[in-house]
């Protein structure tokens, strides 16, 4: 039982690991300051539930129909598996 709880675990800090990497929140910040610079702090906050709700969106549709995409283009699940 404890392997399985290594493996998960550490499956767990691959992938946030990962996904902190892609998405690089740090200049994502600055990138967002520097567009919402003459913007007032509730037009931010606005800006903001937007932009987390289309991501979140995107991600999910991404999550399930993913594959079927990847069908579409003839792209196998296999040529594009990190080993």
């Amino acid at each position: 039982m404890s392997g399985t709880l290594t493996e998960i675990a550490a499956f767990t800090v691959y992938a946030f690991t990962s996904i902190f990497v892609i998405v690089n929140p740090v200049g994502d910040i600055l990138t967002f300051i520097s567009l919402t610079e003459g913007m007032t702090i509730e037009e931010r906050r606005q800006t903001t539930r937007r932009a987390v709700t289309v991501a979140c969106i995107l991600a999910i549709l991404f999550a399930l129909a993913g594959e079927i995409v990847l069908r579409l283009f003839n792209i196998f699940r296999s040529a594009v598996k990190i080993k």
